[in-house]
């Protein structure tokens, strides 16, 4: 499953390049995070905020929006994670962060994007849906604040 994040294309199970993870701005988090994760030995976790993220062959895109002139209910960030195991990427999470009508929206157009590819949803419930596809796993969720969501795809 590939996912471009910056314009810098990053597939699950597969090496993540050095000069794709540097030109799409992926960095290690401090410290602090890398503690607060704690992802476990031999997981190396990067992530990158207000990016642009594709996939699904472009069906689903995901920006941020924090114009200044906006009202703070009408901007929202984004950020990706992505984490590599032995080399290989296992897992990205896409987020939308304090969209306070961007987060469902969002919600809302991955969902479509989802059916229209991989078929339906295996289990949904109110915050979260759940695809898979081959050895890969698409979740997409809901937080209960209605403002931020996340998109999960994992290597199974």
């Amino acid at each position: 499953m590939l996912i471009t994040i910056n314009d810098q294309p990053i597939a699950l199970g597969e090496a993540l390049d050095a000069k794709v993870r540097d030109t799409a701005g992926l960095r290690r988090p401090g410290l602090w995070q890398r503690l607060r994760h704690g992802h476990g030995p031999g997981v190396v976790g990067y992530e990158v905020r207000n990016c642009l993220a594709v996939c699904f062959g472009g069906a689903f895109d995901l920006y941020p929006c924090t114009h200044g002139y906006l009202t703070p209910d009408r901007q929202w960030r984004t950020d990706a994670q992505v984490l590599v195991r032995n080399d290989l990427v296992t897992n990205a999470e896409l987020r939308v962060i304090d969209g306070r009508y961007a987060a469902s929206e969002f919600v809302h157009r991955f969902h479509e994007s989802c059916n229209a590819l991989l078929g339906e949803a295996l289990a949904v419930d109110r915050y979260t849906a759940r695809w898979r596809n081959g050895s890969a796993a698409v979740t997409s969720i809901l937080r209960p604040d209605t403002k931020n969501a996340s998109f999960l795809f994992e290597m199974v």
